[in-house]
């Protein structure tokens, strides 16, 4: 089976105006917060003859869908068995056409018949499908249609950017194609962290695709190598990935950002949204290292029963540290001094990292967040940026801090550093966008400032892991666990004859500080 990609046509220069006029005009409604109209133009500029323009509309598009609550499109239908509709294969991720045989619209799935004969992954989910004119089913939510209309935008994207290609007109150091590799990866991820679609194969199918694509260039790119590595680093920490991967990816895509040069004003936001892209790196190595401390195991009690205070202190530090010849492996990093510290520490470290890039105190920052004071943290937060993407880094920040400084043993130290940020998300959350990412915030309030949290005042989100078992005032947190879908599991010793409490903690959703936008803000030329 093969993908249908654009016919080249001759180019007309009034029409390519026209397209480009509408390409940078969505642009510029993005940036205005105008989601609605800003897909419209966008929408307008597909139409244009150049591949550029439209691999660029379609690129942005599918970016759009992803941050914004932009309807996919004014209508949708009722699909029937027997229609013919236009499914994605697992095998490659593209669409071709098929008929309906079955829907379950319990399961949101559908088996479609393919138009060749084809017998091989026939079931399909029922927001992937589409009519043959781009209508999609009526039945499903509004989340899986803009999550798959995100998708099919950016696979469309590519395929324009190969006919662009075949026509000798590509970028020589592969920005670009790298740039949509990264936007396609991270949106397979997310519709498969959404249901049961094989997005984990082809996101790395498609990240090792740009990465030969831009080492391979007459002269490769530090922007697309590093955006390239923090997706594939981003990857391999949902895949579970061992530590010496992980934070070797970290180091190199730290290298490449010492040497890339950046845009001073892009077109489209910057990657991750409005974060620096220092920052970016940072949070993104925190949750891993995060991640890696919750999976190391400490060491036995019988090991460690003859010990005293510092050499059991030493002995846990060195059971959760990174091998030796990690913290020296890239010359850059071989002064860090939060190298030299266990996951958990360095974790907190990175991302006060983050939030003092953020903030513009990058040379400001301490290795340790629970070193700060509380009023110091409180002007710290209000130093970040008003944005949704700030407050949601300020919350971020918080839940590491506190669950790492659980974990270090210094959780009423850490609380204190927290708190301050996790009351400034909230309100800037509930100002901004009063939704499920306000409420997860007054949750991590109410869990840092010790009040009781009643059951029927949780997120939707955090409801399957809450046990609402008494506790005592006086016992102190400690981590029980960590969930993939960005769940931080917390315990709290109760008095004698009462049940342990068991308390959760939400981090940003997985891939929301994905290197998304590189070709459009990187690579577009600049309307005149």
């Amino acid at each position: 089976m093969r993908p249908a990609a654009a016919a080249m046509r001759p180019l007309r220069g009034r029409a390519f105006c026209a397209g480009s006029e509408a390409l940078y005009e969505g642009l510029r409604l993005q940036r205005q917060g105008r989601a609605a109209e800003a897909l419209r133009r966008l929408r307008a500029a597909e139409s244009c003859e150049s591949p550029l323009l439209r691999a660029a509309a379609r690129n942005a598009e599918g970016l759009l869908l992803l941050r914004s609550a932009a309807p996919v499109c004014e209508q949708t239908q009722v699909l029937h068995p027997g229609d013919v509709v236009l499914a994605p294969w697992a095998e490659d991720g593209f669409e071709y056409e098929a008929t309906l045989e079955r829907i379950d619209e319990a399961n949101g799935s559908c088996i479609v018949s393919w138009a060749d004969g084809g017998q091989t992954c026939r079931e399909v989910p029922l927001a992937a499908v589409t009519t043959v004119q781009g209508l999609p089913c009526r039945s499903c939510s509004a989340q899986d249609l803009r999550l798959w209309a995100s998708r099919r935008a950016l696979t469309h994207a590519l395929l324009e950017w190969q006919v662009q290609a075949e026509a000798g007109t590509a970028h020589d150091a592969f920005v670009d194609f790298a740039g949509l590799l990264c936007d396609l990866a991270a949106a397979e991820v997310r519709v498969a962290l959404r249901c049961s679609w094989p997005g984990l194969e082809l996101a790395r199918v498609a990240l090792q695709r740009g990465r030969y694509s831009a080492e391979r260039a007459f002269k490769p790119d530090r922007r697309a190598l590093a955006a390239l590595t923090l997706a594939r680093a981003e990857l391999m920490r949902l895949e579970g990935a061992s530590a010496p991967e992980l934070l070797s990816l970290h180091r190199l895509a730290g290298e490449h950002l010492a040497l890339a040069t950046w845009s001073s004003e892009p077109l489209w936001r910057s990657a991750g949204g409005e974060l620096h892209w220092q920052a970016l790196h940072q949070v993104l190595w925190a949750k891993a290292l995060a991640q890696l401390a919750i999976q190391a195991k400490r060491p036995s009690r019988t090991r460690r029963a003859g010990l005293k205070g510092p050499q059991r202190r030493r002995a846990a530090q060195s059971a959760e540290s990174p091998p030796e010849k990690l913290v020296t492996a890239a010359p850059a990093f071989r002064r860090d001094p939060l190298a030299k510290l266990s996951f958990a520490p360095q974790a907190a470290g990175r991302a006060w990292r983050a939030l003092c890039w953020a903030a513009s105190r990058a040379d400001s920052a301490k290795s340790a967040p629970w070193s700060y004071s509380a009023d110091s943290c409180a002007r710290l937060a209000k130093d970040v940026e008003p944005s949704p993407m700030g407050a949601r880094l300020l919350l971020e920040v918080a839940v590491i801090t506190f669950v790492m400084g659980c974990r270090c043993g210094q959780s009423r130290r850490a609380r204190q550093a927290a708190l301050p940020l996790a009351l400034e998300a909230a309100r800037r959350l509930e100002a901004q966008q009063p939704d499920d990412a306000a409420e997860v915030a007054r949750h991590a309030c109410e869990i840092l400032s010790g009040q009781e949290v009643a059951e029927g005042s949780l997120p939707e989100r955090l409801r399957v892991a809450h046990d609402s078992g008494e506790a005592g005032v006086s016992g102190r947190w400690l981590v029980a666990g960590y969930l993939r879908e960005e769940l931080w599991l917390l315990r709290r010793g109760g008095r004698t004859g009462r049940r342990r409490a068991i308390a959760v903690l939400a981090g940003a959703p997985s891939m929301t500080w994905a290197p998304e936008g590189l070709a459009l803000a990187e690579t577009l030329p600049a309307p005149r």
